[in-house]
């Protein structure tokens, strides 16, 4: 299989998959930084397809307390909670060096994540980045529903979004002197981290950026 693609995951608790959708694409459209070809929205660094279904239909999780957890006072359950995925074919737009209209080609990258994030009417519960190595190492994603319930990842990706409520479980100035390439702090308090910069070499290894966070990097899961 191609290394050469990404998908961005933003899983919520409730509501409409093809509402969510739209949400997202609308956001592009309402932007003068990106232009909407549905079902692609069209960038600098490439042309992203924006999807949605249930969390199941995308993650593959394959064993079922992956997606129930019960606490004290709540019930989890993410078997048809609704995701959004955006999957980007070719990284030839992210590995061409300078891109001249945000500089670094990955800011253009974090500008489509931070659209998403701030798409819907509700945020999402996560936001995050699969490689193709880290997908082929998935047993389960870096959310499950005990993790979620938690306010937590259960491990670390190469660029994730952490919610308000996962930066104060997390501590804010924990996250944002994480030692990463990129560290973002949103006009929400979410907190955007992408591990390093090299799109060349998906080995890299993210295990300071993940212990100094308290969470294991997907590897060593």
């Amino acid at each position: 299989m191609s290394d050469d693609y990404l998908t961005i995951q933003f899983p919520y608790r409730q509501g409409d998959a093809e509402e969510l959708k739209d949400q997202h694409l609308k956001a592009f459209e309402n932007g003068d930084q990106f232009n909407v070809a549905l079902p692609f929205v069209e960038t600098s660094v490439g042309n992203f397809q924006i999807s949605s279904a249930d969390i199941p239909e995308i993650t593959g999780m394959s064993d079922l307390h992956n997606y129930e957890y019960e606490t004290a006072g709540d019930e989890w359950n993410l078997m048809y909670a609704p995701m959004v995925e955006y999957y980007l074919g070719s990284l030839a737009g992210l590995a061409d060096g300078t891109n001249t209209e945000s500089g670094h080609p990955l800011h253009t990258l974090i500008d489509v994540v931070v659209t998403g994030y701030k798409a819907t009417d509700k945020p999402p519960l996560a936001a995050i980045a699969i490689t193709p190595p880290h997908e082929h190492h998935l047993e389960r994603p870096p959310f499950t529903a005990k993790s979620l319930a938690h306010d937590t990842y259960d491990h670390l990706s190469w660029l994730s979004i952490f919610t308000p409520s996962m930066v104060e479980y997390y501590g804010r100035e924990t996250l944002l002197s994480a030692p990463a390439w990129k560290v973002r702090e949103l006009t929400d308090g979410a907190i955007l981290i992408v591990c390093h910069s090299d799109i060349t070499n998906w080995g890299v290894d993210c295990c300071d950026i993940a212990h100094h966070i308290g969470l294991p990097w997907y590897a060593d899961t």
